[in-house]
């Protein structure tokens, strides 16, 4: 279905970013760039100013509480 790992997640990516848009919670382009995070992808950049960035901005559980609640609106 998916030629690479990166392309496969941002399939998914685009679709969290578009559910967050439909539920008016857009994302910040901060924190779309994290979803794309990944150690394994070789496509991924990592960029650790973003992580702590991200931090600042919201905490950890209340990303992943706000990311998971749209990937499950999603399927």
């Amino acid at each position: 279905m998916f030629a690479s790992q990166g392309e496969a997640k941002r399939f998914f990516v685009e679709r969290i970013i578009a559910q967050a848009r439909a539920e008016g919670q857009a994302l910040s382009a901060l924190g779309q760039r994290v979803l794309s995070f990944s150690e394994s992808d070789p496509e991924f950049t990592v960029d650790s100013e973003c992580v702590t960035q991200l931090q600042a901005e919201i905490s950890d559980e209340d990303y992943e509480a706000m990311v998971a609640g749209r990937w499950l609106s999603t399927r």
